[in-house]
């Protein structure tokens, strides 16, 4: 098969070596000659990409029977369109279908029409309404702002690294409506990016395995941005800080969004590559942006991963036929390292440069080359990227390896990111991942969970924990800093519980070493030692009762460690810091009195790092200062902290402790208390001001995309009263089924009923009356679900759930599930807490709210 490949770069360099490695015959058009790819070529042309004439010539010249395009920039210009018209078949979308890559309004509002999650909050602004963008910058207070169009990369800028302030992110805005059509604002999101490529034929995909680049050009992720200096793929076709959750939902989003631009652009089929920039917010997953080609660099990691042909495949796509091809690809890592001149991108120094190879060399890794110039027997660095090389091995670490060794070896006036793909920065990634994920403190397993207890004196606090242990948790061993077992408190407590204790004296400790209680080498041995009797118990948890030790992170780096303090924790002096962090005994609550507090708290907190610094898990009632000497309130505030320490253990043993930054949420107090904020919404709306809004609301859900595929819609009648009365509304059902719960002994059906069925109706109700034309319906038959109760509070928190049967049904049901609610109750972002409903789409009667 003779192939053409557009583009003169390192991608179109491995796109044209896996093509080779196809059988393929490749001739390539290119703007600059590239060595790589001269060698694997049959024939070539150079020209600039966007010159179609020229590339429609070389296929004629050459009788090509497929072209596969690298760049953005032929995509932009109609080659596809072009060559199409001469019979010759492509990878890579025609010029309306690539807007998806041209025109980021077009790909913002195409998702936000048909509903596709993984949007940002965003607004697009063109000179007819920029008078309005101030106000949407100080409405997002941080920000990204993207011209709408190709900018090379070099266009958008981010609050905090470009721009400063919000006039100076006006003054951009309106630089940028001087060349360009539109302006886009947009929420800036915090999370990790990975990219996803995928070749599709239109209704088929192949989704290729994840990657990860890194555009900043200095190490440790620190200076401007780059078109990318290099990335990395792991053998298991996840990220370190993925799952496969997170990969499955990007792949979602891109199906779906290829079926959107069939059906808005009325167009053939999308044929060529969608490559989504994504991010892994708190969120869930976001989308960035999508490119209509490979990645540069990203196609270097994934192309050498296949083990079908792929010129096979390029062939299936182009001719809708990828579904008849099983792709493959080796369950390999793989590094790549990009050398560029020295000075790139501010102020490449440009100059000869020697290129390692594995003939030579003897190197393993792969040699592909970008924007170099060869001239007779001498490589020459451009102003831009120069060299890639990739590694390819069973484990990242390994392949990175391979890819350091090669890029090493170049010589000249030169650089590379050594640390792309090591250990260390990919785990400051996954570090930062987990930082805004929600993450569960401790997941509940068959048998109960296993606390440590360490203890130092009379065990007041361990006996209150022992007496509270129940069927979620125990103690299952006890660990004193004492070693005279006369004296040990933990012998005397172990004994009447039966429970394994220890006697360590870490005075003793200390003295046989000469070493003063400072020295934090001798106690991290101390706890070294500890750590193996932990291990040995099988312990889950450790809960510090009285213990006068400060562990170290031999103890709290391996075990979840709790403590519980004589004062408020959540108390933030002027210095930024917690103001008791640090006290002890009675000098709590005299720093409580110095600080004019009228009352005082105990704490139950994670031990970290910084003494008494930790997340905070739960605050004991108020004890007032009032008068009372600090011994008596000490006393108190002491009680107060037996009492919610084996509550906070028994909270964490039951799964119910998660945490979101710093921030330890006890999910089951929340819905209590959320469901509290919704009895008290509803008891400030009445029945007319909901009344008021239904049917205007209900009529914005009838123009939703999704609404208007479905055949099968459930509603919650009582919400969605007038439903039966609003005579537009009953027209635009005229061609659906409504499913509805209905109330009869029960109570324990969902029913689908014929428009004409509804009259019977009555306003308010939950059912049906007999008799009337319906039939009890599944879980799966539904397409639409409307949710009902969805609220707000002022902060942002879900305060609406669904009711009784009809919640249970909507957990079951795969249906997109949107929510109406009404403008005074709602603000722009859900907090879901755990086995709610998740809701797709808020519906009010001002404007639609994306959710995740």
């Amino acid at each position: 098969m003779r192939v053409m490949v557009i583009g003169g770069g390192a991608r179109e360099h491995a796109i044209a070596d896996a093509l080779v490695a196809g059988g393929a015959e490749v001739y390539v058009y290119m703007p600059m000659l590239n060595p790589g790819i001269k060698r694997a070529a049959k024939g070539y042309a150079v020209g600039p990409l966007e010159n179609t004439a020229n590339a429609v010539e070389l296929a004629t010249k050459y009788n090509i029977e497929l072209v596969v395009i690298g760049p953005e920039a032929p995509l932009a210009a109609g080659a596809v369109n072009e060559l199409e018209k001469t019979g010759v078949a492509c990878v890579g979308p025609t010029k309306e279908l690539a807007q998806l890559e041209t025109s980021k309004a077009f790909t913002r509002n195409l998702l936000r029409k048909y509903g596709i999650e993984g949007n940002p909050e965003f607004k697009i602004f063109d000179n007819s309404n920029k008078i309005e963008i101030l106000g949407f910058l100080t409405k997002l207070d941080s920000y990204v702002i993207k011209p709408d169009g190709l900018t090379g990369g070099k266009g958008v800028k981010v609050m905090g690294e470009h721009l400063h302030s919000n006039e100076e992110a006006l003054a951009y805005c309106s630089e940028v409506l001087e060349t360009h059509p539109a302006v886009i604002v947009e929420e800036k999101l915090e999370g990790q990016e990975f990219s996803l490529q995928t070749l599709t034929d239109g209704t088929s995909f192949v989704h290729f395995p994840v990657v990860q680049d890194h555009k900043r050009a200095y190490e440790n992720d620190e200076g401007p941005n780059t078109g990318g200096m290099g990335s990395y793929s792991d053998a298991n076709h996840l990220l370190p800080f993925l799952t496969s959750e997170d990969v499955e939902k990007a792949k979602e989003i891109t199906v779906k969004a290829a079926a959107a631009l069939k059906q808005e652009l009325g167009l053939g089929p999308y044929k060529g590559v969608m490559y989504g920039g994504f991010m892994k917010t708190r969120e869930g997953i976001k989308l960035l942006e999508y490119n209509a080609r490979f990645g540069d660099p990203e196609a270097m990691n994934v192309l050498p991963l296949l083990k079908t042909n792929f010129a096979d495949m390029c062939k299936a796509a182009a001719d809708g036929k990828l579904a008849e091809i099983n792709v493959e690809f080796h369950k390999k890592a793989s590094v790549c390292k990009y050398v560029v001149p020295e000075g790139y991108p501010d102020n490449p120094q440009t100059g000869i440069i020697t290129v390692p190879s594995c003939e030579k060399d003897g190197i393993k890794a792969l040699v592909y080359y970008a924007s170099v110039e060869e001239r007779g027997t001498q490589i020459y660095t451009t102003k831009s990227r120069g060299v890639a090389f990739v590694g390819i091995a069973d484990s990242i670490e390994e392949a990175e390896r391979i890819a350091e060794e090669a890029a090493g070896k170049v010589h000249g006036s030169v650089y590379h990111r050594r640390d792309i793909g090591t250990a260390a920065l990919i785990q400051k990634r996954v570090e930062h991942a987990n930082s805004f994920a929600i993450k569960q403190l401790y997941k509940p397993k068959a048998e109960l969970m296993k606390v440590a207890a360490f203890m130092s004196g009379r065990g007041s606090t361990l006996q209150r924990i022992l007496q509270q242990q129940d069927k979620a948790y125990e103690v299952a061993m006890i660990f004193s800093d004492t070693a005279d077992e006369s004296k040990c408190n933990a012998r005397k407590i172990a004994e009447e519980y039966g429970i394994p204790y220890y006697c360590n004296d870490i005075r003793e400790y200390y003295g046989r070493r000469n070493a003063d209680r400072s020295d934090m080498a001798v106690r991290k041995e101390y706890d070294k030692e500890t750590l193996q009797l932990l291990k040995k118990h099988n312990i889950d948890a450790v809960a510090l009762c009285g213990y006068l030790s400060i562990v170290t992170a031999e103890i709290y780096g391996n075990y979840l460690t709790l403590n519980v303090h004589p004062a408020d924790l959540r108390v933030i002096g002027s210095h930024g810091k917690k103001m008791y962090a640090g006290c002890i005994k009675e000098e709590c609550i005299q720093k409580a009195l110095d600080c004019k507090a009228s009352e005082a708290r105990a704490t139950v907190h994670i031990v970290t790092e910084g003494v008494d610094e930790g997340p905070v898990i739960k605050v004991s009632a108020a004890v007032p200062l009032d008068g009372e000497s600090v011994n008596k309130v000490f006393e108190q505030v002491t009680e107060a902290g037996r009492k919610i320490y084996p509550e906070s253990l028994q909270a964490l043993s039951l799964g119910h402790l998660w945490m979101e930054e710093e921030l330890v949420i006890n999910i089951e107090e929340e819905k209590s208390l959320l469901r509290e904020k919704m009895r008290q919404l509803r008891d400030k709306l009445s029945s007319e001001q909901v009344r008021s809004n239904s049917s205007e609301i209900t009529k914005k859900l009838l123009q939703l995309h999704e609404y208007e595929k479905a055949k099968t819609v459930m509603f919650y009648m009582g919400v969605n009263s007038e439903v039966h009365t609003d005579e537009a509304i009953r027209q635009a059902l005229a061609s659906k089924s409504v499913a509805i719960p209905v109330t009869d002994q029960e109570n324990r059906r969902i029913i689908a009923a014929q428009l004409e069925s509804l009259e019977k109706l009555r306003p308010g109700a939950y059912g049906i009356p007999e008799p009337a034309e319906t039939k009890e319906i599944s879980p799966e038959e539904i397409d639409i679900a409307v949710v009902p109760g969805i609220a707000f509070d002022s902060s942002g928190n879900r305060i609406g759930y669904g009711l009784g049967y009809f919640d249970k049904f909507l957990k079951q049901t795969p249906a997109t599930k949107i929510g109406l609610a009404h403008e005074s109750q709602i603000v722009d972002k859900i907090r879901a807490a755990e086995n709610d409903v998740a809701v797709d789409k808020i519906i009010t009667e001002k404007r639609t709210i994306e959710c995740r």
